[in-house]
């Protein structure tokens, strides 16, 4: 799993439908993340240490029930061992669990605000009983002023306008911390806008059409920087090596290295 695919779906595990304030990832889940955006994303406080778990899955037999973890305390004050048991297979010694292996994260609907929050400069003015609609302040950049609310359905979207844009499209991962992309938004705040305007109606399927017109281009933009560092590391690389190697980081999903290579170029020296 690549970096932005690890954001992605903490997005989507914190907008689950349900009453609960935290989303709550086991240890089996988040060893297969990618450690350094473990890292980032607790540095940046969008993912929490939570209390051991109680519970493991247990590996006696095919079915895999979760079961009760005890702690058998050693000779030591400060020895333990969690100890969990098969309760199909009589007779079967009990399974020793690393702590590691009990550890959980967790995050929120709240928490995602928060981190909005601090990139915006923005104060939360207010959310609707189970923090799926959060709303907040007018965001200003140079002459835009746009209202700004944060909304969970399937993933996390940022609404700026008419505009309905996916979080994780806004998000950008540099070598240690996750980037809120401004400039990205302001594209899309600029072209939001209201249904009517003067004597003149704009249909909602031409802001649509204009809204992923608009996406693309900053997609493009951002392909075309990376394409522009990997061009200056490895100045004798192809284009098309190019395109394969940022096709496989991950870095864009569902962008093929033939869709690369076709809305980028090598800039002469």
């Amino acid at each position: 799993m690549q970096r932005p695919q690890v954001f992605a779906s903490l997005l989507e595990r914190v907008a689950e439908p349900g009453e609960a304030e935290r989303a709550v990832s086991a240890a089996d889940e988040i060893v297969r993340w990618p450690v350094d955006a473990v890292e980032i994303l607790e540095s940046q406080d969008l993912l929490r240490r939570a209390r051991r778990s109680s519970t493991v899955t247990c590996l006696g037999c095919e079915r895999r029930c979760r079961r009760p973890v005890c702690v058998v305390h050693g000779s030591s004050a400060t020895a333990k061992d969690f100890v969990s048991s098969c309760h199909l297979i009589p007779g079967m010694d009990g399974f020793r669990h690393a702590p590691e292996r009990l550890r959980r994260w967790s995050s929120s609907r709240m928490i995602v605000a928060s981190f909005i929050s601090q990139q915006l400069g923005l104060q939360i003015r207010g959310q609707d009983e189970f923090a799926r609609k959060i709303r907040f302040g007018t965001w200003r950049y140079g002459n835009l002023r746009r209202a700004v609310s944060l909304e969970f359905r399937d993933t996390a979207e940022i609404v700026v306008g008419l505009s309905r844009i996916p979080l994780n499209e806004l998000i950008i991962w540099s070598e240690d911390v996750l980037i809120f992309d401004k400039e990205a938004l302001a594209v899309c705040a600029d072209g939001s806008m209201e249904l009517q305007r003067g004597n003149k109606r704009n249909q909602p399927s031409d802001i649509v059409r204009a809204h992923k017109k608009r996406l693309t281009e900053i997609r493009d933009q951002r392909l075309q920087k990376a394409v522009d560092s990997f061009n200056v590391r490895h100045p004798r690389w192809s284009k098309q090596r190019i395109a394969k190697e940022i096709a496989r980081s991950g870095s864009f999903q569902n962008v093929s290295w033939q869709r690369i290579a076709r809305v980028t170029r090598i800039r002469k020296k």
